[in-house]
């Protein structure tokens, strides 16, 4: 039979002490009220059983005391007979004393009976706190081999507990760092992407640029073949007009071959205002093969022509 938990007066002040301890700790402040209450049970019904015994010890010497008062009365009235042959006894007197006697072995007997009771009942309540304590022993290992077990209970689930735990914070930082890498992975293939897009753009911008270049180089090519063709036929008149004029020259010189055995003194006639150019001869001009500058334009021409071949 377990023992009953007794009130506290400090109850809220327990709670809160509880609140704050483990489980096994829990466990073991429970039993140790348990045991706190149980002595103080013990400790009341022994000072309980100590007063009774200690009021019927002062009874039996009252009882004894006054027994011996009695005794003493009753041995003096003897005496005071024997000693006193003319005394006599009447019966009233004999009567009372019977009577007296009686009631004191009555009182007694009756108190003797009440202590044998008294012993009965101290031998019952010593066996009933017997009987706790063989109880309580027993329930006190059952208690211990549960909290055995319930504290082992606690301390697999704790420790499981923590292995979860452990597992969930590794899950967690391997989830954590696939993130990251899958996120740097995801970062540099956005990158990758941009870039190349970038460069794809560039590339295509360039394309268009050497096509516009290209198509604008042919179309260079097209205009230097153009101009070449008509500087070529530009050079093909000048030597064709240069050509007309040597022979005129030619014609004009052979008309003029008579003036040229004219002395060389004439040769230095400057041509004034009120010389008539129109009857002047060529030696009067000053002219030459190359008097309108053909010769010269023509190289001009062919050099313009030579750097547009390069080009």
């Amino acid at each position: 039979m377990a023992p009953k938990k007794g009130r506290n007066q400090n109850a809220a002040k327990q709670h809160t002490k509880m609140e704050k301890l483990t489980p096994k700790e829990a466990i073991l402040d429970y039993q140790i009220g348990n045991l706190r209450n149980l002595t103080s049970r013990l400790k009341f019904k022994r000072e309980t059983l100590k007063n009774m015994l200690k009021e019927k010890v002062d009874l039996l010497t009252s009882l004894k005391l006054q027994e011996e008062a009695i005794l003493r009365e009753t041995s003096s009235k003897l005496m005071e007979i024997s000693v006193d042959d003319e005394t006599s006894v009447s019966s009233d007197d004999t009567k009372n004393y019977l009577l007296e006697t009686w009631k004191v072995r009555d009182f007694e007997e009756t108190e003797v009976m009440k202590i044998q009771e008294e012993i009965e009942t101290t031998r019952r309540l010593t066996k009933d706190v017997v009987l706790e304590l063989k109880n309580w022993h027993t329930y006190s290992e059952v208690t211990k081999k549960l909290n055995e077990t319930r504290i082992q209970m606690l301390e697999m689930e704790y420790v499981n507990m923590k292995q979860r735990f452990e597992s969930m914070m590794k899950y967690l930082t391997e989830e954590e760092k696939r993130t990251e890498l899958n996120t740097h992975a995801n970062i540099e293939l956005s990158s990758e992407h941009i870039k190349n897009s970038v460069i794809d753009k560039a590339i295509d911008i360039l394309n268009k640029s050497l096509s516009q270049q290209m198509l604008q180089n042919n179309w260079l090519k097209v205009e230097k073949k153009i101009l070449e063709e008509k500087i070529e036929r530009i050079s093909l008149e000048i030597e064709s007009l240069q050509k007309k004029n040597i022979t005129a020259a030619q014609d004009v010189f052979n008309c003029n071959l008579a003036h040229i055995l004219v002395p060389i003194s004439f040769g230095d006639i400057q041509v004034t205002e009120e010389d008539d150019l129109g009857k002047s001869t060529i030696l009067d001009l000053k002219l030459d093969q190359d008097m309108f500058g053909f010769e010269r334009d023509l190289g001009k021409l062919k050099n313009i022509n030579i750097s547009f071949r390069k080009l």
